[in-house]
């Protein structure tokens, strides 16, 4: 029996057990469509399993697999009893079912490959209502799998918690020197975020239940720094710039007129270069001396809003070369650096205001009830190709066009502007520790200097391996992972002509996914300048 035939029967047999509620009650259920194949006793025959869908204007996706739970004092969306399922397929039959039961769950924390590759697993955010059946379909299926995480929301609540001897200790240094460092990393953060006086992490505090314990909350974009030292470096806020028009290198970028050295750091605003809600896009330029023309890294953050580990481990290397300066001469002696720690404060914020695990922007789109293009497969580099939805309702949403999106086009202007001067592109994102390179919409080519972009890699993963002892898989993000047109490492390879380009997916290995707890975060944003530190001197 061929393995197409198997597939059909794997899934006839566990049918009855698959009672996922794809769509709302009045929308058209979908349905399995199984082409008609003549087989004779030499053809052999992938699985395929195809899923029929109405048109996007009939069918609705952001209509809730499970009802909505929203906590009546905070307003934020709750997650009691949603689990979050980790499948393991061993072979092509099996992945095709995982890839069938994925169109119904709730959402998918890690995208279900192309192919069977050893130990990569899919991660699939389940509801209480249907977590029963996708367990007994898959057990049916025969499948493997486990619950990575039982209670979403209890991990969310856990993720802001720090054991009380820790907080004693953290609390006692910071007390020790805290003259010494005369504010300058929060100073440095309430420009960077416009923090004033109520914090996300009070506010959480605030409105979180009563049933959660009380906590000490440490702000997971507020790595504590150690011992930052104050050094003669030039720090200019700038401003990420935009056009209707398509990016282009000689287009108009703004940057503040008025700049200064650190730690007295001042900004413009721009309302040219603002997200969709109007959230400035800000970019800051690290040089020593002023106004050297040294060769540049670019470094970003935040483009997923519910991966915090990213920009806190931006912001973290923001601080230590602006206020640990005189550690980092070798960095700072040969290069420049433009760090924009969050290209996503839209979602950024709403995830901490209303919903933990929002992705993607918060710009309007065509679908009345669909919010926000994935600004990961928005550049203009193999746009709207594999990995990257035409559905405005998809986590994954490409957007009508490329640079559609006011971030990716501000900041591809921003870019494009200094293009011939930088050197790298880092991109952080979480979670699964891997260091991917070029190309992402497809694994069927290379760039040209692939070597190089491994050998660097594989330094950089090293350094990260011995600074905290996590393992990183370095290679092309389509053949180590899965294909994803309109990121932004093809487009700063492809388009922008950028050497070298790296997407870093920081920790976990997917025992907290997005959720890391905060106590983790020191260490994480340590081990990320690690890499960051060893890559660069690789160059």
């Amino acid at each position: 029996m061929s393995r197409f035939n198997v597939s059909i029967l794997i899934v006839l047999l566990c049918w009855s057990h698959l009672e996922l509620a794809i769509r709302a009650q009045d929308v058209e259920t979908t349905t399995l469509e199984l082409e008609t194949t003549t087989l004779d006793e030499t053809t052999t025959l992938e699985p395929e399993i195809k899923i029929v869908e109405a048109d996007l204007e009939d069918v609705d996706k952001n209509e809730e697999i499970e009802e909505i739970q929203m906590d009546p004092i905070s307003g934020k969306r709750m997650y009691n009893q949603f689990q979050l399922f980790r499948a393991q397929p061993q072979t092509e039959e099996q992945l095709g079912i995982v890839r069938f039961i994925a169109n119904g769950v709730q959402d998918l924390w890690s995208p279900v490959p192309a192919n069977v590759t050893k130990g990569v697993s899919i991660d699939m955010l389940v509801g209480p209502k249907h977590a029963p059946y996708v367990a007994k379909f898959l057990k049916c299926s025969g499948v493997p799998y486990d619950i990575a995480i039982h209670d979403i929301q209890r991990a969310i609540e856990e993720e802001n918690e720090v054991t009380d001897t820790v907080t004693r200790s953290a609390n006692e240094e910071y007390r020790k020197t805290r003259s010494k460092r005369a504010n300058l990393f929060t100073d440095l953060v309430r420009n960077l975020f416009g923090f004033e006086t109520e914090t996300s992490g009070t506010r959480y505090l605030r409105n979180r239940p009563r049933s959660v314990r009380q906590s000490r909350y440490f702000k997971s974009n507020q790595p504590q720094p150690a011992l930052p030292t104050p050094g003669p470096v030039y720090y200019k806020p700038a401003q990420a710039n935009e056009s209707q028009s398509e990016p282009r290198p000689q287009s108009p970028i703004h940057s503040p007129s008025s700049s200064s050295s650190y730690p007295k750091s001042s900004s413009s605003s721009s309302s040219s270069s603002s997200s969709s809600s109007g959230q400035h896009l800000k970019v800051m330029e690290i040089s020593q001396p002023k106004g050297s023309n040294k060769p540049a890294i670019w470094i970003d953050g935040g483009i997923h809003a519910r991966e915090w580990i990213s920009p806190a481990s931006v912001t973290y290397m923001l601080s230590e070369l602006v206020e640990n300066s005189a550690y980092h001469q070798d960095l700072l002696s040969k290069y420049s650096f433009y760090i924009m720690p969050v290209m996503n404060p839209d979602g950024y914020e709403y995830t901490h205001t209303n919903d933990r695990l929002w992705r993607k922007a918060r710009s309007p789109t065509h679908h009345s009830s669909c919010i926000g293009t994935d600004l990961n497969r928005n550049w203009g580099y193999k746009y709207g190709g594999k990995g990257a939805s035409p559905n405005p309702c998809d986590e994954t949403y490409r957007g009508p066009s490329a640079f559609s999106a006011r971030e990716t086009r501000a900041a591809s202007y921003f870019i494009l502007q200094r293009a011939h001067n930088m050197k790298m592109f880092l991109t952080f994102h979480s979670y699964g520790q891997y260091i991917l390179y070029p190309w992402g919409y497809t694994a069927n080519d290379e760039p040209s200097n692939w070597r190089d972009l491994h050998r660097i890699g594989q330094i950089g993963a090293q350094a990260m391996f011995k600074k905290n002892g996590h393992s990183y898989s370095v290679g092309s993000a389509a053949k180590l992972l899965y294909p994803a047109a309109g990121g932004s490492d093809d487009w700063a390879k492809g388009g922008a002509g950028i050497e070298y380009s790296y997407t870093i997916e920081l920790p976990d290995a997917g025992r907290y996914g997005f959720l890391l707890p905060a106590i983790q975060i020191r260490n994480v944003t340590q081990e990320a300048f690690a890499g960051l530190e060893a890559m660069v001197n690789a160059l």
